[in-house]
């Protein structure tokens, strides 16, 4: 068959103009930026929900957040391949005024985002049912992903002003055990530096509260930034007082060597350094 002879189907537009380049990009960038922004947004609702109880000095949200991430993926994947179709397709945002939209050389049925021809251009009813079938399938897996989103609030480690700790699961119901300081069993305390992707690179102290029947939490300077209060000392008298409650010989001490790179990174006042250094005692 002679290969000129094939007719394609493939649209005949005007490139992109600069500006609408640019548009698109900011487009996508704001669409992760979003995500991000949610993400940080879940955070802050579920220490909202935690420190709602005012016995609480101390909150450790479980890997339960993972649950917004498929609502999150989705619209993300969802904007980022409507714009890049878009993109792809020469689809103009505002257009280029040098242009001539609709006529020849170009395609019909091209035309600015907000050039009033575009209410002109018909679709057949084939389609309309396409775009009808693809809105219904979209909505409907966003409803669910919908649903599921809220179950990432819910699921955490408290620790009250009392020492006792409770856990909540997804629904944000209390388990039936509760650990009070008569199941305290051993005490490590430690420095550590934190690199990943929910936070910047940081220092940072925590304990380590095994219990009597093997079940452990970790505690650390950021579980007890509450939106009540978010100072130092809450955490520090609060780690000195539990760390009271074990005979020398159940306490472990893992980087005191590193206590004075927490005091810079967190700016500790002096007394709050005092208290720093005489909890990594050993």
């Amino acid at each position: 068959m002679n290969r000129n002879s094939k007719k394609t189907n493939k649209a005949n537009r005007p490139p992109l103009s600069f500006i609408d380049k640019c548009i698109y990009l900011l487009a996508v960038v704001l669409t992760i930026a979003g995500s991000v922004i949610v993400l940080f947004c879940f955070e802050a609702i579920q220490r909202l929900i935690a420190f709602a109880d005012p016995t609480v000095i101390a909150d450790v949200e479980s890997a339960v957040f993972l649950f917004a991430l498929p609502l999150l993926l989705f619209i993300d994947g969802s904007a980022i391949i409507f714009f890049m179709g878009r993109y792809r397709n020469k689809i103009p945002f505002l257009g280029n005024a040098k242009v001539k939209y609709g006529q020849r050389p170009w395609d019909k049925d091209c035309y600015p985002l907000f050039d009033k021809r575009r209410k002109a251009i018909e679709k057949s009813p084939s389609e309309k049912k396409l775009c009808r079938k693809k809105f219904i399938l979209w909505m409907t897996c966003f409803l669910l992903f919908l649903m599921i989103a809220p179950l990432s609030l819910f699921g955490r480690d408290c620790l009250h002003n009392d020492y006792h700790i409770s856990s909540y699961n997804i629904i944000n119901q209390t388990s039936e055990k509760e650990y009070t300081v008569q199941d305290y069993h051993c005490l490590t305390l430690r420095t550590v530096h934190v690199t990943g992707y929910r936070r910047k690179n940081n220092w940072k102290y925590e304990m380590k509260l095994e219990m009597t029947d093997g079940k452990s939490f970790w505690f650390s300077n950021q579980a007890f930034e509450s939106p009540r209060s978010g100072d130092q000392d809450t955490c520090l008298n609060a780690m000195t007082q539990i760390k009271q409650l074990f005979s020398s010989d159940r306490i472990t001490i893992v980087g005191a060597k590193d206590v004075e790179k927490v005091v810079d990174y967190l700016n500790m006042n002096e007394a709050q350094e005092q208290k720093l250094h005489k909890l990594f005692e050993q």
